[in-house]
């Protein structure tokens, strides 16, 4: 079962394992990003960031694909992680039964791209707020917090500022 589908551009780090997992009773993450599942180190080192006992996998967006479907079938308590909110969009053409929601934690500010601070540490592209409309018009719930504690801000009270 997925628990929560978070786009966070630091996959797996301390906020993350002292409270997201524990909250949410986390047993299994699915960390998604094909430079770091493309980079053994990289992936060894993410993997060794969860806390014991939570199965960890860090895959390509297409290793990504059978594993969320399989989540989708189980009882395990799972975590989607991704570093770009336009992934969701695939991942709700690809995986039936996803779960439409979709928590935003942190998107960096990149070089070369024009962004818009959503939120602070939170920014998108051009691209990136136009796959948050067409998710939101497609009933996705998109929040925006970066941990449980800390200020909630709905994408329905920003989108039209933007």
């Amino acid at each position: 079962m997925i628990k929560l589908i978070r786009c966070d551009d630091r996959l797996i780090h301390g906020q993350c394992v002292t409270q997201i997992i524990p909250i949410y009773g986390i047993k299994s993450i699915i960390a998604i990003d094909n430079a770091t599942a493309s980079n053994a180190m990289l992936k060894k080192i993410f993997i060794m960031a969860a806390p014991a006992g939570v199965k960890t996998v860090v895959a390509t967006e297409d290793e990504s694909i059978p594993l969320i479907q399989a989540a989708l079938q189980d009882a395990v308590p799972t975590l989607i992680l991704m570093r770009v909110p336009t992934l969701m969009e695939r991942l709700l053409k690809e995986c039936p039964g996803l779960p439409k929601d979709l928590n935003v934690a942190s998107v960096p500010k990149r070089p070369n791209l024009e962004m818009t601070e959503l939120y602070p540490g939170i920014f998108f592209s051009s691209e990136e707020i136009s796959a948050a409309r067409r998710m939101a018009a497609d009933g996705v719930h998109i929040w925006l917090q970066k941990v449980p504690n800390s200020t909630l801000l709905e994408w329905e009270n920003i989108q039209n500022k933007l």
